[in-house]
């Protein structure tokens, strides 16, 4: 997590320009339940108090996909024969 003072100028300009092309957008289809996802793209783009990358800390043992020989898995093959 970063303090306010060290997220430099241009990020805060970013969050700005596409926060109010956001609320632009949300004006343009008259739906304020977009409002509630203005908080996170501001915190994607600037401060990054959520952890957006938890899965990447994930241990990778526990993710691998374990395939057993008679299995097609996601090779693309469906296993019917025209």
């Amino acid at each position: 997590m970063r303090k306010f003072s060290e997220i430099g100028r241009k990020r805060w300009i970013r969050a700005l320009i596409l926060s109010l092309l956001y609320l632009v957008f949300l004006v343009w289809v008259k739906s304020w339940m977009g409002l509630i996802v203005l908080p996170f793209i501001v915190d994607a783009l600037t401060t990054r108090i959520i952890k957006w990358d938890w899965w990447r800390q994930i241990e990778t043992e526990r993710c691998q996909v374990r395939r057993e020989p008679g299995l097609r898995g996601l090779s693309g093959s469906s296993g019917l024969s025209a």
